[in-house]
């Protein structure tokens, strides 16, 4: 199970680099909350990247919060017997460094939709395919559709400090320009790439996702 777990991460993590890297995104990253975390490996991964001091995952769901936290019990008690340079990835030798600095890293319930539980004062607010799913009321949410997105974004920027980012990555299918400028959102810079998506069995090479990115700063 472990090894599986490590495999993931580190398929995670090669991910959450394309999604920074291709941002532009330079600044040092402090805080850093993960809107829609699901099982947390985008979370972990997040701290194995930016070497965040302070790493937020959020999600709606209580069973992923759940999950995402016995994951992270999980790697952490398998970091304290491996030393992290014999680790033959490299990527879970970063995340085992990362570990090793004392990070702070926690996961709750919140919700983007209503603010509930949500910070307001995070350097880098990360929200990986979250969007969309609202858009299509694939989430069970009382609200759905175009208006449900300008609520998300909305409350979105209020998570993030007067200085600070929020990276948007979603599939190509939508374009969200137009809700992230009436939420009266700069986008500082988008990013268009392809990947192979990750699935039970790892990264699916046979065929790419072409995906969008937008960096964003509050006007």
């Amino acid at each position: 199970m472990v090894y599986d777990l490590f495999n993931q991460l580190a398929l995670e993590i090669e991910d959450v680099a394309q999604d920074l890297a291709s941002s532009g995104l330079a600044t040092p990253i402090l805080r850093v909350a993960d809107c829609g975390c699901g099982n947390g490996f985008s979370t972990l991964s997040l701290l194995t990247v930016l070497s965040a001091k302070q790493v937020l995952g959020i999600d709606q769901n209580s069973d992923a919060i759940r999950l995402a936290k016995a994951t992270l019990e999980c790697l952490r008690s398998s970091a304290r017997s491996i030393a992290p340079e014999t680790h033959k990835c490299k990527a879970v030798a970063g995340f085992f460094a990362a570990l090793s600095r004392d990070p702070v890293i926690s996961f709750h319930v919140g919700d983007i939709l209503t603010g509930e539980d949500l910070p307001n004062d995070q350097d880098l607010v990360y929200c990986r395919k979250v969007l969309a799913p609202i858009h299509e009321g694939e989430f069970n949410n009382p609200i759905d559709g175009p208006n449900a997105v300008q609520v998300a974004l909305e409350i979105l920027s209020r998570t993030i400090k007067p200085t600070g980012h929020l990276l948007l990555v979603e599939k190509k299918a939508r374009d969200f320009r137009p809700f992230l400028e009436k939420a009266s959102l700069n986008i500082v810079r988008t990013a268009y790439y392809e990947r192979g998506d990750i699935g039970t069995k790892g990264r699916i090479v046979l065929y790419k996702t072409r995906y969008v990115a937008y960096l964003c700063a509050k006007d």
